[in-house]
C-alpha cells in the first residue's frame, strides 16, 4: 500500500474513531424496582419487642437508593448484599418501643423513575411488661419482690432454668420452673410453682398454662391471668 492510500484511509477512520470516544456513557435506567416482590407501596408489622430483618430487592439497574426519615431513629438499615442477577438483600434492625405510644417509619426506595414506599409500623407494648421489677406478683394476693433481705436466683440446666425468691427472715422460697430457654412471645408453656415456709410446702401447683408476654435477654414476662404473674430473670 502506498504512503498517499494509507493517509487517505487514516483520515477516513479519524472521524468515526473521534465520535466513538466522545460519546457520553450512559447509565441504564431501571425497568422495574420490586421490594419483597412488591411493585406497589405496603405495609409490615413490627412487634412492640423489635425485630431484626432484611429486604429483598429486585432491580435490573444497581443505582437504586433508600431513604430513612431522620424521624425513625428507632429503625437502623445495615449494608446491602449482592445475592445474584439484579438481586439485593438490606438488612434493618428495629428497636423494642418502651414507650406507651405507637410509632411509624416510612422507608423509601426508588430505582429511576421507579419507587416504593415500605411503612414499618410498631405497636405499643403489653402494659404488664411496663413493670421491670423481677417478683411474684398476686400469688396469694400479695407480691413479692426480691428487694431488701429478699434474694434471687437462676438454676440453669441443660436448655431450661428454675427462679426462685428466698426471704431469708422468714425462711420463704418461692419458685417457678421448669422453664425452657427459648421463649417467645405470644406462646403458652406449661409450669409449675410453690411456696415452702420454714421447710414446709404451703402451696403447690404443679401444672398450669401461663402466657409468655415478652422474652428479653435479661427477663421473661409470663402471665397467669389478669391478677397473677411472674417476671423473672434469665
Amino acid at each position: 500500500m502506498s504512503i498517499k492510500r494509507s493517509v487517505l484511509l487514516f483520515l477516513v477512520l479519524l472521524p468515526v474513531c473521534c465520535c466513538r470516544n466522545t460519546e457520553p456513557t450512559r447509565v441504564p435506567e431501571a425497568d422495574y424496582l420490586l421490594i419483597d416482590r412488591q411493585v406497589k407501596d405496603f405495609t409490615k408489622s413490627i412487634s412492640p419487642d423489635g425485630t431484626e430483618a432484611e429486604f429483598k430487592i429486585s432491580c435490573d439497574a444497581s443505582s437504586w437508593e433508600v431513604t430513612l426519615p431522620e424521624d425513625a431513629a428507632w429503625i437502623s438499615l445495615g449494608e446491602r448484599t449482592k445475592t445474584g442477577k439484579n438481586a439485593w438483600t438490606l438488612p434493618y434492625t428495629a428497636a423494642s418501643n418502651e414507650s406507651i405510644y405507637p410509632r411509624t417509619a416510612r422507608i423509601l426506595f426508588k430505582a429511576g423513575e421507579h419507587s416504593v414506599q415500605v411503612t414499618l409500623e410498631q405497636g405499643v407494648p403489653d402494659p404488664l411488661t411496663l413493670n421491670k421489677v423481677p417478683g411474684f406478683y398476686g400469688i396469694e394476693g400479695v407480691n413479692v419482690i426480691p428487694t431488701g433481705s429478699r434474694q434471687s436466683s437462676s438454676f440453669h440446666f441443660g436448655n431450661s432454668w428454675i427462679y426462685r425468691i428466698t426471704e431469708p427472715s422468714t425462711l420463704t422460697v418461692l419458685s417457678i420452673g421448669i422453664i425452657p430457654w427459648n421463649l417467645k412471645s405470644g406462646e403458652y408453656i406449661n409450669v409449675s410453682y410453690k411456696v415452702v415456709r420454714q421447710g414446709m410446702e404451703e402451696m403447690y401447683v404443679p401444672s398450669v398454662d401461663v402466657e409468655v408476654v415478652r422474652v428479653t435477654n435479661t427477663l421473661v414476662w409470663l402471665r397467669k391471668n389478669e391478677s397473677e404473674y411472674f417476671i423473672i430473670e434469665r
